[in-house]
């Protein structure tokens, strides 16, 4: 069983896992034994034979996303994926021998369903300091993954976090999803969260406070939640609870400068 942003998931039938599934399912953080005695599971089943009647092939490109009938679709050349959401269902017919339609279908479903529970799938970079989780994120090109690689404490993610909701608040939760560092897991704690920071370039360090108006436009545009209205309904709500409790921040720095410190003393950790 796997534990993928604080979801519990199931891949089954397990002799249906090609070699390379497999080996990407290994990458992957597993639950504890108290998690997989508690809480639903997120079943994604291996069918061999399409979960529905396609009339023509998908276009070259990125898995292509629609909601349907209820349900969330994916659509790629190598694999047809249904979802539902709400049951913690999949289903995936894939057409050759590779890894990326499960590895898909999982990403899909745990940032689907996080804002079903309160939490948010978030394109960012998340380090622990002083005993709580910092996301750091951004657009394309911020320095999320310099950053995590300039840090030697622990590194939850540099593309793929996962913000979790609980009865004590807001916690960080790794996802198992890398971007260009792809480190290993280290450990399946959820660490408290501590602030949101919007990463800026500029020669001088300097933290700002956003305000909430800014700060909720600036995270929809970081939110991986797929494109599906029902799903985007929970996510803004989510992103304004969020808001309301965590504070958002805007910080300038220089990759000669690292930033860690003065973060820390400004934020009076």
């Amino acid at each position: 069983m796997l534990l993928l942003g604080g979801v519990p998931f199931v891949v089954e039938p397990e002799d249906l896992l090609n070699p390379r599934e497999r080996a990407a399912l290994a990458k992957l953080p597993l639950a504890p034994p108290r998690i997989q005695d508690a809480g639903p599971l997120f079943r994604v089943r291996l069918v061999l034979a399409p979960p529905w009647i396609e009339t023509a092939a998908p276009e070259p490109g990125p898995a292509q996303v629609s909601w349907e009938e209820g349900h969330l679709r994916l659509r790629h050349r190598a694999f047809l994926a249904e979802l539902d959401v709400a049951l913690g269902e999949a289903r995936l017919f894939r057409r050759c021998y590779d890894s990326y339609g499960l590895e898909a279908t999982l990403r899909a479903a745990m940032s689907g369903r996080l804002p079903r529970e309160g939490g948010l799938p978030l394109h960012a970079a998340a380090l622990v300091m002083r005993e709580r989780a910092f996301v750091f994120f951004g657009p394309s090109g911020a320095g999320k993954s310099t950053l995590s690689g300039l840090w030697s404490g622990t590194v939850l993610s540099d593309e793929l976090v996962a913000v979790t909701r609980g009865e004590g608040g807001y916690s960080v939760a790794t996802t198992g999803f890398w971007g260009t560092l792809g480190r290993a897991n280290t450990g399946l704690e959820a660490w408290p969260l501590g602030a949101l920071v919007e990463l800026a370039k500029g020669r001088d360090f300097d933290l700002q406070r956003l305000q909430a108006t800014d700060a909720l436009r600036r995270l929809v545009g970081v939110t991986m939640v797929p494109a599906a209205p029902p799903l985007w309904s929970e996510a803004i709500g989510a992103i304004g609870a969020l808001l309301r409790t965590v504070p958002c921040y805007r910080m300038a720095w220089s990759v000669d400068d690292p930033p860690f410190e003065r973060l820390t003393e400004a934020l009076g950790l």
